[in-house]
């Protein structure tokens, strides 16, 4: 079943305590900043690739550029933080290579993803995880097609295990999404995951879909709301 759903995918076109400091950038402008270093990057993966185990990077405004997640060393948070109005986006112009606006499948440690915009190209995931088993959180981002005739996918956990994985509070916006959520397993390999109170809007084909689970694993799907026009098609296990 979990080379079915993926090959389906390919074929329809995709495959507290923090206390920040007050920062102030140009309006409009995109910036990634780490806190411990003080410093600012053009890009996240320019940031990935100075940070280390633990790092909070604050993505500010407008930021270009797919995110590889294999360049920190370990676990990362990336937090998403408004500039002047201005949310924060993380948009590639075509879709590139790894097949993912986020991708994190060569993730070294925990890593979370709080707060983002996420625009989408056609034919592209705005995140992947894929037999890496490392926790993965995925809170409060909003996913968009870079246009409004991009065909994407929103979050896709594929032949996964281990965890935990939390997807909780997002977005998948109303636009022709192909599947908003796929949570995928490996063989006999238990995982845990919880998809909680996420948004998918109407006219996608799959609004989330559960695939491959073993013995063993937990997966709690729970106060997510589909708005309808999902062609029947809201959730495949």
């Amino acid at each position: 079943m979990r080379s079915n759903v993926f090959v389906w995918l390919m074929a329809i076109g995709i495959l507290g305590g923090l206390v920040l400091p007050d920062l102030v950038f140009t309006q409009g402008a995109g910036r990634v900043y780490n806190p411990r270093l003080r410093r600012t990057y053009p890009t996240v993966n320019q940031a990935l690739a100075e940070s280390r185990n633990g790092d909070t990077l604050l993505i500010i405004g407008r930021v270009e550029g797919a995110v590889d997640l294999s360049l920190a060393p370990g676990g990362i948070t990336l937090l998403g933080k408004a500039n002047g109005g201005i949310p924060a986006v993380v948009s590639v112009e075509a879709c590139p290579g790894s097949q993912a606006v986020i991708d994190a499948r060569g993730r070294q440690g925990r890593v979370q993803i709080i707060g983002l915009n996420v625009e989408v190209p056609s034919g592209c995931y705005g995140i992947l995880s894929g037999d890496n088993g490392r926790p993965l959180t995925v809170r409060n981002c909003r996913f968009v097609g870079r246009d409004r005739s991009a065909l994407f996918s929103g979050i896709a956990l594929v032949n996964e295990f281990g965890g935990p994985f939390l997807i909780q509070g997002n977005q998948v916006t109303n636009q022709l999404v192909s599947a908003a959520i796929l949570i995928d397993g490996r063989n006999a390999s238990s995982l845990q995951v919880i998809v909680r109170g996420n948004r998918v809007g109407s006219d996608v084909t799959a609004g989330i879909i559960v695939s491959d689970i073993p013995s063993g694993s937990s997966v709690v799907i729970e106060r997510n709301v589909l708005e309808g026009g999902d062609l029947g098609r809201g959730a495949i296990g």
